[in-house]
Order: C-alpha cells, then structure tokens, then sequence
C-alpha cells in the first residue's frame, strides 16, 4: 500500500496527548487522551484535528488495520472499540475478558493479538472471540510484530522473547537483563529492548539470529520510547534528560542529532514514508521532519 505524504511539521496543543499512531497509509494519526476520555484524529496532510472520538473509558491505546480502513482503541475495560476511518463513525464494541493491554494487528482483517496481564492472546474479529492463549505471567504491556506477521516480540523482564505466530508457541527466549520494552526493525532481524527502571539508562541491541545482544546504546536517563524508521536504518529515542529525542544511525550506533521535546514524554511513532516523527508529550504533539538529519 502506498502512503500519503505527510506535509504538516509544527506543534498541535492537545492536552493530555498521550499515545499515538498513524496508519498504514499515513493519512491519520491517533492520539489517545486517557484522562479526557477521547481519541484525536489527525489529517497528518495539514496537522488538523479533524474529529475528537469520544469514550466512555479511559482510551489506552489504538491501533490501525494493516488496509488502513478500520481503527481499533483499547479501552481500560474489557473491551476494543473498532471505527471505521471512512467516515470515523463506532462499529462495535468487541468485549474481551481478560482485559487487553496492547494490540497489534495480523496481516488480514480476521485476526489481532494482545497482550492481557498474565498473556498473549490470538483474538478472530470476526466471532469476536479469543482464539488462542498463551500464559507468561511477567509479559510486557507492550510488543512488536515483524512485518510479515509470522513472528511477535515481547519480554517478561529477563527475556526477550521471540514468538511464533503460526505455531503459537515461544520460539526463542534470549537473556536479557531488565527487558520492559521492545521495538523491532521491519525485517525482524534487529530487537530494541530498553526498561524505565532506576538505573536502566540504557538500550540493548539484539541481534535475533544470533540470539545475543550486541550493543548498548547510553541514554544517561529514563528511556521513554524507541521508534525505527521502516529500513530499520534510524532509531529514535526518547530520554527523560533534558526531554529530548535522540536520533541514532543504527549502522554505526553513533548519535546523528537531537531534539527538544519538553513536556513529560509519552510516546513517540514515525510516518510510513519516514518523513515524519510524531511525539506526544502530555500537552502537545510535536512533529519533526527528519530531513534535517539526512536520513
């Protein structure tokens, strides 16, 4: 699927900004304001926010449909609203017990995955129901997918774990020390594991084939997210010092640029077409062009 691009560069005030998204087409971003119950909707084209979903709970994350025609809000209930980006009306309320945490999408319209605290769930959209369970007690909030939807990426804090989708069993467990939080490169090859323990100012590469870590990239403070362009070739980072975004060449591991952000950092996510950089900082959602690092 092409993407649109995305034109707008600038800062867009909206309190409470929490997490965001954007499709896989690049014409909306999605901010969750958890406190606010609603969801912002964004014309990434201009930085307009075209429409304010309201909820009835608190709006923990969304998600996109890989065709980019349906959204998807985790609620802090039991519950998944679905939208139709068409028009951005509710289609349904999908229940789902227990309560999910995270969700990501597979590559056809019939099945998600999410994580709930306790496990990882296969849920059919289409029933709804869940599908398939597996139990990790210590799993992460958060997990990646690799792009050809065969694999998942999570940990239980001294692992990050490789999953396979089909077989809908772990496939590796590789050692790691204080993992939290992964971002994966497109190919799957490259795992970005980080944890906002005290002390953890750190990112650990993680080479999967070889099933090590192979870098660490010094943060000197809180890690508050990780984002990769689609190449993998740049990563972006969130650190608590200073509230800035680090921008990091992932070939060398060298630091090619920075960022002020401000605010209390939540979440951060990069465009499609990796022109963009979109942060949410509690007040504001700032969007970076990132030509003016040559990536």
């Amino acid at each position: 699927m092409s993407s649109v691009s995305s034109g707008f560069v600038g800062e867009i005030d909206l309190p409470d900004a929490d997490h965001v998204a954007i499709g896989p087409d690049g014409k909306f971003a999605l901010v969750c304001r958890p406190t606010a119950m609603k969801v912002a909707v964004i014309d990434t084209s201009d930085g307009r926010i075209v429409k304010e979903l309201g909820v009835d709970r608190r709006a923990n994350q969304s998600v996109f449909s890989r065709d980019s025609l349906f959204a998807y809000v985790v609620m802090g209930s039991d519950s998944v609203l679905e939208f139709s980006t068409d028009d951005w009306s509710l289609k349904r309320r999908i229940d789902l017990s227990p309560r999910p945490v995270s969700m990501k999408m597979s590559n056809n319209a019939t099945f998600a995955y999410t994580t709930f605290f306790g496990g990882f769930q296969e849920i059919n959209l289409e029933v709804p129901s869940i599908e398939r369970t597996y139990a990790i007690n210590t799993i992460s909030a958060s997990f990646s997918m690799s792009l050809d939807g065969e694999r998942a990426f999570f940990t239980d804090r001294e692992s990050l774990i490789v999953f396979d989708l089909l077989g809908f069993v772990v496939k590796f467990a590789i050692p790691i020390d204080n993992a939290d939080f992964v971002a994966v490169d497109s190919t799957g090859s490259r795992a970005y594991v980080w944890s906002n323990r005290v002390g953890e100012n750190r990112v650990q590469v993680v080479d999967i084939g070889r099933l090590e870590v192979i870098h660490e990239i010094p943060v000197l403070a809180f890690v508050k997210g990780v984002a990769l362009t689609s190449c993998g070739a740049h990563a972006f980072v969130l650190s608590s010092r200073g509230s800035v975004m680090k921008v990091i060449n992932t070939d060398s591991y060298a630091e090619i640029g920075e960022a002020f952000v401000g605010g209390e950092l939540r979440s951060l996510v990069v465009t499609p077409d990796d022109s963009r950089v979109y942060v949410a900082n509690g007040s504001a959602v700032k969007v970076f062009d990132t030509s003016q690092w040559k990536l």
